[in-house]
């Protein structure tokens, strides 16, 4: 046999190929592959498939220990959610990662809880929107408000959210009622607002429903608004 210009010859096994321009000419080739073509591994993707296998073994680690210490949210540099998050940008179906945040939600369930149980109001509502940031579906937070609302002592009137915001009439009318109530037991006041503005106006629509009758109370910021008629 001569030897051809341009013409590749080699051996696979106890296979002859010859290449010629783009199309491979062989016998007795079993399992052959086509030289730098096929059944080469990219090094470059595969260093890159391997820094991410790393990266989110760093981070499982860093979240999970996060977790473990109660270090939810906060700090910010250094909590659980933070770290799942940036696993869940790198491989977004990652198991361990899913866990992770359902387990930060039921924590954030568990402290709201311990938080109505123990009469911190506010600091229940931050647990609860927190879960709610992650994981809670309404229905589960929803369920924790009204059960704490049911048992909190008959000196609370909690005030709905979306009417309080809108400054509505059945607002008023209730605010109404707590003024002839605390007038009626000569009883002071706590106001808990979400805001100096919002409790001002609350005090005022208590005052002008009760003309003549000086009302005595305090104003406190907290997350969760209610009036609270201190000596009942």
């Amino acid at each position: 046999m001569g030897i051809v210009k341009g013409l590749v010859f080699g051996y696979c096994g106890r296979g002859v190929f010859w290449l010629i321009g783009l199309a491979v000419v062989g016998f007795g080739l079993p399992g052959c592959v086509e030289p730098g073509v096929q059944g080469v591994a990219d090094p470059v993707a595969v260093a890159e498939r391997e820094a991410r296998k790393h990266r989110v073994r760093v981070l499982l680690a860093n979240a999970q220990q996060a977790l473990a210490d109660d270090r939810l949210m906060v700090p910010k540099s250094d909590n659980a959610y933070g770290w799942y998050q940036q696993v869940l940008v790198i491989d977004e179906r990652n198991p361990e990662a899913h866990w992770g945040m359902r387990r930060i939600t039921a924590r954030y369930l568990q402290l709201a809880e311990q938080a109505f149980r123990s009469g911190r109001v506010d600091k229940a509502e931050q647990m609860l929107q927190r879960a709610e940031k992650i994981a809670a579906t309404s229905t589960q937070t929803a369920a924790l408000r009204e059960q704490y609302r049911q048992s909190a002592a008959a000196n609370e009137t909690y005030l709905p959210i979306r009417e309080l915001s809108a400054r509505s009439e059945k607002m008023q009318l209730q605010l109404t009622r707590l003024a002839t109530q605390a007038q009626a037991d000569n009883s002071r006041l706590l106001i808990v607002a979400r805001s100096d503005a919002e409790g001002r106006w609350i005090y005022q629509q208590m005052r002008a429903a009760v003309t003549g009758y000086r009302l005595r109370g305090n104003i406190e910021i907290g997350r969760v608004p209610r009036v609270v008629l201190i000596d009942l």
